[in-house]
């Protein structure tokens, strides 16, 4: 009976054993997350410590040299300064509520976003075509160097270029095949391309004026996606065509979607679906079930009227302020990332929506010189002739004046867990591409929580 009693008695430890661990796990589930002294007084929902604990991972192949600029003199050591900032910024720091950010002893912030920009030889201030004709040699050497850091970057990365899906739109007879970027010059080649290949539907948007048109929403160009499976008759066209997409600096694409969608809800797009639920997720808001149905409602229908028609109820929090702020998007994003659902477009890193390690592309443009770039490749199709209107002759005006100082004045809205978050998001772009990471956070801020 002895031996049976002592198995009895290590089964009933291990199960009261087993019993505590699983207590103590369900308790400490979740952490807390974005909150701040320096963000605004919205509420975040706690993420799952296996998030956490994700988005940890992504960093641990995070490499500085990566993303380091060439020229910049950044400082990457363990140090107390934090160097490379405006000098108009640091004068003002003081009073100015980013201070926080660029003093910050665990950030370090670049005072560019890459090396890669309009180099010094264009004279703005002067016709640029005859310029860029002029330069085609070193523009040459610039694509070459673009594409032989992505063949160099795609050896070894991160799981979210093993996830990556190409969304290539392929348009026989042109010889050109287009990724599209959201947020980074995409309307300009959806109206390029609809013009050419739908024009019953581009004039059709033309006829309904501001602010609709002229417009062309890519659904409308769907037709020429590539699916491989299912479109096997653009296999042909799709092998030879010339592969190119447009990159932007991803926080400045999270800027420009917040000046032109969640700002002030200047556009309708996201209303009814992300804006409803930041409200309803990262506004804290203490009141009866009845009345915040009510409130977000008022809040809804107000945000579809043009600025000057609305009428602001100063006790409803949903329109205090009207449209979501940039923390409370940012947070959106995160959380959209967390779920593990395929981002919405509009912040989609491009190294997750252009499959850029298995599709031999044959050009990247960015934005920061598109119109340069533009002319490039449509001289290098012998195209230019033929499309003179979008060569070197379109600007997208929501990247006008975006500066390390406008950089600084919205993320600074923002707190260190949200920046870590979102340069593990974003890594992957910033290393291909050549993007510094502007606010570098240097110590995962999670690890007093894990």
């Amino acid at each position: 009976m002895k031996p049976c009693r002592s198995k009895l008695s290590f089964i009933l430890i291990a199960l009261v054993g087993f019993t505590f661990l699983n207590f103590f796990l369900a308790t400490s589930e979740q952490a807390p997350v974005h909150t701040s002294n320096h963000s605004s007084n919205s509420t975040s929902k706690a993420i799952p410590r296996q998030q956490i604990q994700h988005f940890t991972d992504l960093l641990t192949d995070f490499n500085e040299n990566d993303h380091v600029s060439k020229s910049s003199n950044a400082v990457v050591e363990e140090t107390n300064v934090v160097e490379n900032v405006p000098q108009s910024i640091v004068e003002t720091k003081e009073a100015d509520p980013s201070a926080w950010l660029i003093d910050n002893p665990n950030i370090i912030t670049w005072n560019k976003i890459s090396d890669d920009v309009m180099p010094d030889y264009f004279d703005m201030s002067r016709d640029l075509l005859p310029q860029f004709e002029q330069h085609l040699e070193e523009t040459k050497m610039i694509m070459e160097a673009r594409l032989q850091r992505v063949k160099e970057q795609c050896v070894t990365k991160s799981q979210y270029l093993k996830r990556a899906q190409d969304f290539l739109f392929v348009f026989p007879g042109s010889g050109m095949a287009w990724c599209p970027t959201f947020k980074a010059g995409s309307t300009n080649w959806k109206q390029f391309f609809c013009k050419q290949y739908e024009p019953e539907i581009y004039y059709k948007y033309q006829r309904l004026g501001p602010p609709r048109g002229p417009y062309c929403p890519l659904g409308d160009l769907f037709k020429y996606h590539y699916a491989p499976k299912s479109k096997p008759e653009l296999a042909p066209a799709a092998a030879a065509a010339f592969k190119f997409l447009t990159v932007r600096h991803p926080y400045q694409r999270l800027i420009s979607v917040y000046t032109n969608k969640f700002k002030n809800c200047e556009s309708d797009m996201f209303t009814d679906t992300a804006m409803l639920s930041i409200f309803q997720i990262y506004r804290a808001v203490k009141l009866p079930t009845s009345q915040k149905a009510e409130f977000l409602e008022a809040a809804r229908l107000e945000c579809h009227k043009p600025v000057s028609e609305r009428i602001i109820d100063p006790e409803n929090p949903y329109m205090n302020p009207m449209g979501a702020t940039f923390q409370e998007m940012i947070q959106y994003v995160v959380g959209n990332f967390h779920s593990r659902k395929f981002p919405d477009f509009h912040w989609v890193p491009i190294t997750r929506g252009c499959d850029m390690c298995i599709t031999e592309y044959n050009l990247i443009e960015k934005f920061e010189t598109m119109e340069r770039d533009h002319h490039f490749l449509l001289t290098t199709l012998g195209q230019i002739s033929k499309y003179p209107d979008i060569a070197g002759a379109h600007s997208n005006q929501s990247g006008a004046g975006m500066t390390i100082e406008k950089m600084i004045k919205y993320f600074s809205q923002l707190n260190e867990r949200l920046l870590w978050d979102l340069q593990a998001i974003y890594k992957d772009d910033m290393a291909l591409f050549g993007y510094n990471p502007v606010f570098r956070v240097k110590k995962n801020p999670y690890n007093n929580e894990m």
